[in-house]
Formats: structure tokens, sequence, C-alpha cells
């Protein structure tokens, strides 16, 4: 036959009721939280409205002279089609 265990009882803790302090939050100052950020905010060493030439500047002037010389020659082939067609009249 199976032997049965005996019962044994456990003492019974009463649990108290702690409190616990939140953390307060980091203050926020002008914007501004710690040095504990992955980037920083700096000036730019340039202002908005000086004028530089840059390469990115050539880039974009070449850009653009290309687009309307594309456009004109495109003009161009409509308007002797136009006169192709009006010819057959």
């Amino acid at each position: 036959m199976a032997k049965s265990k005996k019962s044994t009882k456990k003492p019974i803790r009463k649990l108290t009721k702690t409190t616990t302090k939140r953390k307060s939050s980091l203050s926020k100052k002008d914007g501004y939280v710690g040095n504990n950020l992955s980037f920083k905010i700096i000036r730019d060493p340039m202002n908005f409205m000086t004028m530089k030439f840059t390469q990115q500047t050539m880039i974009w002037t070449v850009l653009v002279l290309f687009i309307m010389i594309i456009q004109i020659w495109i003009l161009s082939l409509q308007l002797e089609a136009v006169k192709a067609i009006d010819g057959l009249r």
C-alpha cells in the first residue's frame, strides 16, 4: 500500500503593506534634459541666407540645364509634327 504523507502546516506570514515611492522624472529646464543624450543640438555654422557655391550647387545647375535642353528639343519635335500635320490638309 502507498504511504500517505503527513500534512504539515506552514506558518502564515502577515503581509505588510509597503509604500513605494515613485522616482521623480528628470526635471526639464529650457528643453535641456542632460548630458546623456545620443546627440547634441548645435547651432548652424553658416547662416541660412549666405551664398556659397558648393559641389551640390554645381550638380543642380547642370541638372537644370540638361532638363531645359531636353524640354526645348521635345518642344521643337512637337512643333515640327504640328507643321507636318497642317501641311497634309
